[in-house]
């Protein structure tokens, strides 16, 4: 009878921190069987995460598993992880020690690109392009934070390139972004834009104040202006908007080259379909001295937020079998 490896993943993002138990025959395929969430604000600890999937899951199943896997919205750095949206600080001996299975830690746009390869990417929407290719492979999102990260594979090697793009600087275009570029820093109080200002809910939320005058949350920005009508003459947030999350697609694909395809996630695009739908996105991305290739470039959409989870089990996975060579 084939073993079967019961596998602990998290998504950490700077809002909520989402939780999945999957398993895994040898032969057969990763499956997913719950998901629970609790706000990332009362997680602050290996120990405070380890009671949250306790209390979520149950202790039987936390303590059978064989690897866990957590993917956060920040940098890892040897195996020490700090969210950039949150007061959360996680060091991976000590979700080791705590889960009493073997961990890792990953950057969460890391886990979106082992995603690609998981049910989550093949069944993401197919927005443009050519048929997914050989080559590097990029993914972003844009949500509390944006973020990005690539993945080159070579001669059987696989290289996960993870980033902090998000804090690039990010560059308006015209008379009319530019109007608006100095309300953004006022508002955000920092001296100088970068993606993670303008492409995420906090940007949309500054730009709908800066056009309408008038406050709104994140839930009704997205249902006035991304979700119907983003190209209509009218709605000034949506168009700019979109312009601006092109804009940061664009300049990812052309840093990575990702000839292999381009996969977006995050819950703006996610839950405002229409934004990368919309005509006014694609004319932005599509265009510049490399518009042929960025036309050629596949370029896919989640379909729900699950594939963060995904990839952390995609990942556990792959400890897993690393564990089984290691013994072999």
């Amino acid at each position: 009878m084939a073993e079967v490896s019961r596998l602990l993943a998290f998504d950490i993002g700077g809002t909520n921190c989402r939780m999945a138990l999957f398993t895994f025959e040898e032969g057969g395929r990763l499956a997913m069987h719950e998901v629970h969430s609790v706000p990332t604000r009362k997680v602050h600890t290996a120990e405070e995460l380890h009671y949250a999937a306790r209390f979520r899951l149950g202790q039987e199943a936390v303590d059978s598993c064989t690897a866990v896997a957590a993917a956060v919205a920040g940098p890892v750095v040897e195996g020490r992880a700090c969210l950039s949206n949150a007061d959360l600080t996680l060091d991976q001996a000590d979700v080791a020690r705590c889960f009493g299975a073997p961990a890792e830690l990953l950057n969460d746009f890391m886990a979106v690109c082992h995603a690609v390869d998981s049910p989550a990417g093949a069944e993401a929407e197919h927005l443009w392009g050519e048929a997914e290719g050989a080559g590097v492979r990029a993914v972003l999102g844009a949500g509390t934070g944006f973020g990005c990260a690539a993945l080159v594979r070579s001669g059987g090697t696989e290289l996960f390139m993870p980033s902090e793009g998000g804090h690039m600087a990010f560059a308006f275009m015209d008379e009319e972004e530019r109007a608006f570029e100095p309300f953004l820093l006022k508002r955000q109080k920092v001296n100088w834009a970068s993606t993670d200002d303008v492409v995420t809910g906090r940007g949309l939320k500054s730009l709908a104040a800066h056009v309408t005058g008038m406050e709104y949350n994140g839930r009704e920005c997205g249902a006035m202006f991304l979700r119907d009508g983003v190209d209509g003459p009218d709605n000034k947030v949506g168009r700019m908007f979109a312009r601006f999350y092109a804009r940061a697609a664009r300049n990812w694909v052309l840093a990575t080259l990702c000839s292999g395809g381009l996969w977006i996630g995050g819950g703006i695009g996610i839950k405002n379909r229409a934004l990368l739908r919309s005509r006014t996105f694609r004319e932005e991305f599509v265009q510049g001295v490399h518009a042929a290739f960025l036309e050629r470039v596949p370029v896919y959409l989640f379909n729900d937020d699950s594939y963060g989870l995904w990839g952390a089990g995609m990942a556990a996975l792959k400890l897993v079998r690393g564990m089984g060579a290691q013994r072999a």
